[in-house]
């Protein structure tokens, strides 16, 4: 396997049937769903892109609208349930959320989960549900952690990865989530790469640029680093991976979108731990990215609704976050939207 076939907007094309319904001018329901489970988090991490929502009340999604929202998935026909953040997945309490993977993975929906790693305990029970799970450490040594995630908690970290490891299902891929600043340079991406191919078990380490709303990002080099760590460190059962579409992204004029409406929004959207539905990842907690509130209605009305569609409608892209979670896809689907030269002629 390719390491970019892990990660990247390719994926979408095995999904053709949601892909015919959009050119067709209906609206599918989603391919995934991300499920944030509460916005309570023990780090403090400065480049969390989450902050909006953590820094609010620390409020939880209701046991009860958790489950009957990943009833209403199944029927809408959704694929898969990333639990994330929000905050940090595991302080929901490992039981009540592992209840809810089994739920979900009975419904016939894969299951995922990204997470801080701090707080884990049942390294089997979650192994045993997840497809994949992955590490947000963002470091590669003690010092550079409490940097990245304002705690000192690199050791038990990396012990609970390493348990992880151990643990799980020939099914279930296990990786380490690495943010990146122009500034870190060269070797910081050596050592990172260094530190988590010695880890037995460990699939693969995933770097991702830092984005903020509100601050202009600097172009960089990012990429050609990661290539270079790439050739040294990726081996047949140790990828490094990361996307290229996100890092040229950020030194292209706005951002390299070429197109203003989220096309791909079809495909993914977003329950914040308040128990709203956002269009995706990044506008959880904004109510200009609100599509509805399950406290008052079921997925399918709030997804087929008159407010959902008016944010579809009027969301200009050129405001939201830099290289964002379906910026890939939204480039393909913009070229899809042209009609090229003599189409029959391939």
């Amino acid at each position: 396997m390719e390491s970019n076939e892990l990660f990247g907007s390719r994926k979408m094309w095995h999904h053709l049937d949601r892909i015919a319904q959009w050119q067709n001018g209906k609206l599918p329901y989603p391919v995934a769903i991300q499920m944030d489970v509460t916005n309570r988090c023990q780090h403090a991490c400065p480049n969390c892109q989450c902050s909006v929502v953590v820094g609010k009340a620390k409020i939880e999604l209701p046991v009860a609208i958790a489950r009957r929202t990943i009833t209403e998935f199944a029927e809408c026909g959704v694929k898969s349930i990333t639990f994330s953040g929000g905050g940090e997945p595991l302080l929901y309490g490992e039981t009540p959320l592992l209840e809810l993977m089994h739920l979900a993975h009975g419904c016939d929906m894969d299951v995922a989960l990204v997470t801080n790693g701090n707080a884990m305990t049942d390294f089997q029970g979650f192994a045993s549900v997840c497809r994949w799970i992955r590490y947000s450490i963002d470091a590669h040594d003690a010092e550079s952690f409490t940097r990245m995630h304002g705690l000192k908690a690199f050791d038990k970290v990396m012990e609970n990865l390493k348990s992880l490891c151990k643990k799980k299902y020939i099914t279930t891929t296990v990786g380490v989530g690495i943010l990146t600043k122009p500034e870190f340079g060269r070797e910081w991406y050596m050592n990172c790469c260094r530190t988590f191919a010695e880890i037995e078990g460990l699939d693969y380490i995933q770097f991702r640029p830092v984005v903020h709303w509100d601050k202009q990002p600097a172009p960089s080099d990012e990429y050609q680093c990661i290539e270079e760590a790439r050739n040294v460190y990726q081996i047949d059962k140790f990828f490094v991976v990361a996307s290229e579409e996100k890092y040229s992204a950020l030194n292209l004029p706005h951002f390299g979108r070429t197109y203003t409406r989220c096309h791909a929004s079809f495909l993914h959207c977003t329950i914040g731990a308040d128990a709203c539905v956002y269009i995706c990842c990044h506008g959880q907690g904004r109510p200009e990215y609100k599509l509805g509130d399950l406290h008052y209605a079921s997925f399918a009305d709030i997804w087929n609704g008159d407010l959902a569609a008016s944010v579809r409608n009027t969301l200009n892209t050129l405001e939201c976050l830099p290289a964002c979670h379906l910026h890939g896809q939204n480039c393909q689907l913009q070229r899809l939207l042209k009609t090229p030269l003599h189409k029959n002629f391939i």
